[in-house]
């Protein structure tokens, strides 16, 4: 889970916070949501699909860039998009890959990240063609991927992609401009945009936090970090891990505290050197995920 690549993917993530017209069908019917189908299957299986080329293309893509060549590419997607939203509506969804040890890896995150990028395509490739329903069906299905990856975040990383995909839920919603929405698919998007609550965001947190403290103790953890364990004494090492451990246990509060993001910063520059150099910036987690929430407030103001 954590290495140099993924902290570096950490800080990309919060340097981010700062689609002939098709007939779309109605939106699918919550009887949808029985069985023991898994969401994430569809999910990686999608994501695994897409090539990166592709995903580049369309990453960025704005309605005042859609083309015929780009909806035909889009086109050449339609049956991943359908597999993504119906998805999106199953109940369960497991990746199958509890965090044990700071070095756990999280292959699935990239692959979901991948579906996203193709459903907000898709969704700017409605807006173009003045498709409302549609554009509001995947914005929906972004924001339940988002509550997904919330509800199986066990660390750090889980929980800022999950928080990016509120957002991008949220800057697709700011494209669809005067484009008419249908009042099902309207409803449907409120609706799951208001079932997105990140109220128990610091748990993801609190979790690596403990992780780490037990890497200090054990050493099980990223190779790239033995070197800065070993050339600590066994008294350093067991202040970082006490440190670790008491800001685990006090989080909580923090987390919920008038302006969190400076108390947790203050308390952050009081661990021990060793602590600050194998966590990453807990306060820019907090600040990742208030202001991802504030968009989606916004995204709902717009829509009502």
């Amino acid at each position: 889970m954590r290495s140099s690549a993924t902290l570096a993917l950490v800080v990309s993530i919060l340097g981010a916070v700062s689609c002939e017209k098709k007939q779309v069908a109605a939106v699918p019917p919550a009887t949808q949501n029985s069985g023991t189908a898994n969401a994430a299957t569809v999910y990686v299986a999608v994501g695994e699909k897409l090539e990166k080329p592709f995903v580049d293309r369309i990453k960025e893509l704005d309605p005042s860039t859609v083309n015929e060549e780009v909806i035909r590419e889009l086109d050449t997607h339609a049956s991943e998009v359908a597999s993504l939203l119906a998805a999106s509506r199953i109940d369960s969804c497991d990746f199958g890959l509890p965090v044990e040890t700071m070095d756990t890896l999280r292959p699935h995150l990239a692959k979901c990240r991948e579906s996203i990028r193709l459903l907000r395509a898709d969704g700017v490739r409605c807006i173009a063609q003045g498709d409302g329903g549609g554009a509001a069906q995947r914005a929906a299905a972004i924001a339940r991927m988002s509550l997904h990856l919330y509800k199986q975040s066990e660390c750090c990383i889980d929980l800022l992609v999950a928080s990016a995909a509120s957002q991008t839920a949220s800057n697709l919603i700011e494209k669809f401009g005067s484009v008419q929405l249908p009042a099902a698919e309207k409803q449907d998007l409120l609706a799951a945009l208001d079932a997105l609550d990140f109220s128990k965001a610091h748990e993801p947190v609190v979790n690596d936090i403990r992780l780490t403290a037990k890497f200090v103790r054990t050493g099980d953890g990223p190779a790239d970090y033995l070197a800065t364990l070993e050339a600590a004494t066994a008294q350093q090492r067991a202040e970082a891990a006490s440190a670790l451990e008491a800001l685990a246990n006090d989080l909580p509060s923090l987390w919920d505290m008038d302006h969190p993001e400076f108390r947790i910063t203050e308390r952050f520059d009081k661990l021990p050197p060793l602590a600050q150099r194998l966590m990453p910036a807990i306060s820019r987690v907090r600040i990742g995920v208030r202001d991802n929430a504030r968009l989606v407030e916004v995204a709902k103001k717009r829509l009502n």
